[in-house]
């Protein structure tokens, strides 16, 4: 597949990443991060046994009981010519428009390791839906629990939503498609329902 969002601003990092950054821990997650004026790619830390969703999602450091307002992203590009040791990219949860991860095989429980799930099985029905964002448009698989309305989870307390199986497109071009997105909620515009899946 050729680079789906070659048509923007992007910051990007190798394909072969450097084994130093593998050696300090197995929980790097390689991800996208879509912001009004770029797109940044890179790795972040996720804690053992936790979710992107879930660090995305959580106002406070469980380690630290503190706020968090940023996410920290390991950025190759920052490096010297994309060599040697990543550079540290702060970026500001609120201002993150969606989080796609490029890899087809970190859609499903992005984060989570191993044969044992922490996380219970909850079953859900799945809706197509259109969101408007700034400066981009998406369409999704959105999962509702029983009875829950797509008004009930865009009202939810989370605030980043999951979708899977998501183009995206922008300024009216498509860009390309990822697996999995979380959708910063504070940043959508408008939010269609497209029908069941």
């Amino acid at each position: 597949m050729s680079n789906p969002v070659s048509d923007v601003n992007k910051t990007h990092v190798p394909q072969i990443v450097s084994s130093a950054v593998h050696d300090l821990t197995s929980d790097w997650l390689e991800l996208e991060f879509f912001t009004q004026s770029q797109i940044f790619e890179g790795q972040i830390s996720c804690p053992a046994g936790m979710r992107i969703l879930d660090m995305l999602n959580t106002p406070c450091s469980p380690a630290q009981n503190a706020k968090v307002e940023f996410i920290e992203l390991k950025d190759h590009l920052k490096s010297d010519n994309g060599c040697g040791e990543p550079k540290t990219v702060c970026i500001k949860k609120e201002d993150i428009i969606f989080v796609s991860a490029p890899d087809a095989n970190m859609g499903r429980g992005l984060g989570a390791k191993g044969e044992f799930k922490l996380y219970p099985f909850v079953p859900k029905t799945t809706i197509r839906v259109s969101i408007e964002l700034p400066a981009y448009s998406i369409t999704g698989n959105l999962f509702r629990a029983k009875n829950q309305t797509m008004m009930d989870v865009l009202n939810d307390e989370m605030f980043f939503l999951p979708l899977t199986d998501v183009p995206i497109g922008k300024d009216n071009r498509y860009v390309g498609e990822r697996p999995f997105v979380a959708v910063n909620k504070r940043q959508i515009n408008e939010c269609r329902e497209e029908g069941l899946v």
